[in-house]
C-alpha cells in the first residue's frame, strides 16, 4: 500500500494476525468467472438443437405446459420460476428463444468483465442469475451435478466478491465467513461423494474393483482412459482406494481451521481431479471443483506481496511482549495463533491424520501385494451419525466468528460498508443453515434436526442455492450379478441417418 508508515502498520496490526486472502479471493473469482464463461458459451452453441422451437426440448412446449399466465404478478412468477426466460414470456417482453440467446450473451459479457477487470458483487450476481435462469428451464440438459454445484458456489461466490472498488486494500478483504462457506461447499462436495460410495453397498467400490471397469464403462473416456485400463488389477485397486481415502478421510481436513492444514488438503484433491480430468470428460465439474481448492491458499501462495506481507506480520509479533499478546488475544487466541505459525506442527498432524486414516480404511498385504477396504457400510455409518453434526455445529460455530470478525473490522470503515458485511454474514449464517438439510442426508436419520433449518432450506430451494452430492455412488456400466458387480455393459444410444436431397 502506498505511504505505508510505521503508524499506518501499527494501526493494521491487529488485521495481519488473520492471514490475508485478498489474492486467493480474486484469483479464484477470476476463475470461476472463466467457467461460467465457458459454461455460457458452450449452452449457447447447442440452443438450437436442444431448447429453441425446433430443439429436442423446446422451452416453449414447457412454458406452455407450466401455465405462466395464471400467475397474478411477476413477482408470483419468480417465487416459483425465478428465471428471465420465464419472466420474459410471462410479460412477452421477448421470444423464448431469444430470451434464451440474450441470457447465454449477457453471461458471458459478465464473466468476460470479471475475468479481466476483477470479480466484483454486482458481476458475480449477474452470472449466477443468469445460469439459474437457464438452469430452470434448461430441462433434462442441465440437471447434472456440475450445473448445482456451479449455482451453489456461484452464490456462495457473490458475498466473497468486494461490492466495489476498494480505494484501500483494507476495502479489497474479502469476508471472512464467506470464504469459510465456499470452503464448506469443497467439503460437502468431497465428504458425501465418498461416504455415499459405501453407503450404496456397490459390489466395484466394497472390493477395491471399481476402475476395474469405470475407465471403458464411462460416459465420455478420453484417449488415456484405455491405457489406465490397461494397468494392473494392483494398480486400480489402489487408485480405487486411494480415491475413498482423499474423498472420505482427506476432505476432513479442508475445515480444520490451520492454514498449513488446509494447504495439504488441497494437494490430493487437486491430484485427484487432475487424474479424472485426464482419463474422462465431466464438462467443467473437475475444473470447478479444483478452484475451490484454490480457497484453501491464503496469499503467499499467489504473490511475493502476501510473502512480504507475512514477513511484516513477524515483525510485528517478535516486537510484542508476550503480556501484551496475552491481554489483545487471551489464552485460547494465543494457543490458536502459536499453532498457526507453526507450519511443522500442522504439516506433522496433517501427516499423522493421512496415516492413520488409511489404516483406520484399508488393510495392506506384502505377500502378495494386496489391498482391501476394512469399513463397512454399518461402520463408517457410525462415525458419521457422531461426528457429522458436530463437524458441522463446530463450522457453524466458527462461522459466526468469523462474521463478527467481519464486522468488527467494516466498524473502522465507512457505515455503507458496515451495512454491507452485515448483510454479507446475515446471508452467509442462512446459507450455511439451509445446507445443513442437503448435506445432513448421509446421516441415518434427519428427524432431530430443528425446524427452523427446515424453513430456511425450504426458502433456499427454488433458487438451488444449497445441494447435495454423490459422484458415482453406484459405478456406471456394471450389474450387480451375484453381489460381485461381474456383468458390465454400457448401453448407447445409435443415430443413423441420411443427407438426402
Amino acid at each position: 500500500m502506498e505511504g505505508t508508515s510505521a503508524g499506518g502498520r501499527a494501526s493494521n496490526s491487529s488485521d495481519s494476525r488473520w492471514r490475508s486472502y485478498t489474492l486467493t479471493s480474486q484469483v479464484f473469482l477470476r476463475y470461476l468467472s472463466a467457467i461460467f464463461f465457458v459454461a455460457f458459451a458452450s449452452l449457447w452453441v447447442q440452443l438450437p438443437g436442444l431448447l429453441h422451437e425446433n430443439g429436442i426440448l423446446p422451452v416453449k412446449i414447457l412454458l406452455k405446459q407450466s401455465k405462466i399466465k395464471d400467475f397474478s404478478s411477476g413477482l408470483d412468477v419468480l417465487r416459483t420460476y425465478p428465471s428471465v426466460v420465464v419472466l420474459a414470456d410471462y410479460f412477452k417482453a421477448i421470444d423464448a428463444d431469444t430470451a434464451l440467446d440474450a441470457a447465454c450473451i449477457v453471461g458471458m459479457a459478465a464473466a468476460l468483465l470479471s475475468l479481466t477487470r476483477g470479480g466484483r458483487t454486482g458481476l458475480m450476481l449477474i452470472q449466477w442469475a443468469l445460469y439459474l435462469s437457464l438452469f430452470i428451464v434448461g430441462q433434462t440438459f442441465l440437471q447434472f451435478q456440475w450445473d448445482v454445484l456451479l449455482l451453489e458456489v456461484g452464490f456462495a461466490s457473490i458475498f466473497l466478491a468486494p461490492w466495489r472498488k476498494g480505494r484501500s486494500e483494507e476495502e479489497e478483504r474479502p469476508p471472512l465467513s464467506a470464504l469459510y462457506l465456499v470452503r464448506w461447499v469443497l467439503f460437502k462436495l468431497m465428504f458425501q461423494s465418498g461416504v455415499v460410495k459405501i453407503q450404496a453397498d456397490c459390489p466395484t467400490w466394497k472390493k477395491l474393483t471399481a476402475c476395474h471397469y469405470h475407465f471403458a464403462t464411462q460416459c465420455i473416456p478420453t484417449p488415456l482412459a484405455w491405457y489406465f485400463n490397461q494397468m494392473p488389477s494392483i494398480l486400480l485397486k489402489i487408485s480405487v482406494a486411494a480415491t475413498l481415502w482423499i474423498e472420505i478421510a482427506c476432505s476432513i481436513l479442508i475445515i480444520i481451521p490451520f492454514t498449513g492444514v488446509q494447504k495439504v488438503a488441497a494437494v490430493p484433491q487437486i491430484i485427484l481431479q487432475i487424474f479424472i480430468i485426464l482419463t474422462g470428460n465431466y464438462n467443467f465439474f473437475n475444473l470447478l471443483t479444483i478452484g475451490l481448492c484454490l480457497t484453501l491458499f491464503d496469499d503467499t501462495f499467489f504473490s511475493s506481496r502476501g510473502q512480504e506481507a507475512k514477513s511484516i506480520e513477524q515483525e510485528e509479533e517478535h516486537s510484542e511482549s508476550i503480556v501484551d499478546a496475552l491481554d489483545r488475544l487471551g489464552p485460547l487466541g494465543m494457543v490458536y495463533c502459536w499453532i498457526e505459525k507453526n507450519a511443522f506442527l500442522a504439516y506433522s498432524f496433517s501427516f499423522a491424520f493421512c496415516v492413520a486414516s488409511l489404516y483406520y480404511l484399508f488393510q495392506f498385504d506384502y505377500h502378495p501385494v494386496d489391498v482391501t477396504l476394512l469399513t463397512s457400510k454399518e461402520s463408517l455409518q457410525e462415525f458419521v451419525d457422531a461426528y457429522l453434526p458436530i463437524m458441522i455445529a463446530l463450522y457453524g460455530i466458527g462461522i459466526i466468528l468469523a462474521g463478527l470478525h467481519d464486522i468488527s473490522l467494516a466498524l473502522k470503515r465507512d457505515v455503507f460498508n458496515l451495512l454491507w458485511k452485515f448483510a454479507v454474514v446475515i446471508m452467509v449464517v442462512f446459507t450455511f443453515t439451509a445446507g445443513i438439510i442437503p448435506m445432513t442426508q448421509i446421516l441415518s436419520s434427519q428427524r432431530q434436526i430443528w425446524p427452523a433449518v427446515w424453513d430456511a432450506y425450504k426458502i433456499s430451494e427454488p433458487f438451488s442455492l444449497v445441494s447435495s452430492y454423490g459422484l458415482f455412488r453406484r459405478m456406471t456400466g456394471v450389474g450387480d450379478v451375484g453381489g460381485d458387480g461381474n456383468l458390465v455393459s454400457r448401453p448407447e444410444i445409435e443415430i443413423q441417418g441420411s443427407f438426402d436431397q
